[in-house]
């Protein structure tokens, strides 16, 4: 992949427990506020990867290191994304 459709995908997986709360139900009460809690975390975690992605491999050559780095960060945004997500 190149390296701004990696970026603009660590910055849209943020969004990715918005997009789920439309077709996985969410537990009533204050399980909803876990949602209103994390959805603002996690979008501001994927737009901080995002930038912190593109800023560092424009200085780097090495391919493996560029996709170990877009690896990791993508599994730690969708590993908080599915463990903080408020199942019915």
């Amino acid at each position: 992949m190149k390296d701004r459709v990696r970026t603009v995908a660590l910055v849209a997986s943020g969004f990715l427990q918005l997009y789920l709360s439309e077709f996985i139900p969410i537990g009533g009460g204050g399980i909803g506020l876990i949602l209103l809690v994390t959805i603002p975390v996690l979008i501001g975690l994927g737009v901080v990867s995002g930038a912190i992605y593109f800023a560092l491999i424009s200085k780097l050559n090495n391919q493996l290191f560029k996709s170990s780095f877009f690896y990791g960060m993508m599994m730690v945004i969708l590993f908080l994304t599915f463990m903080y997500y408020p199942y019915r």
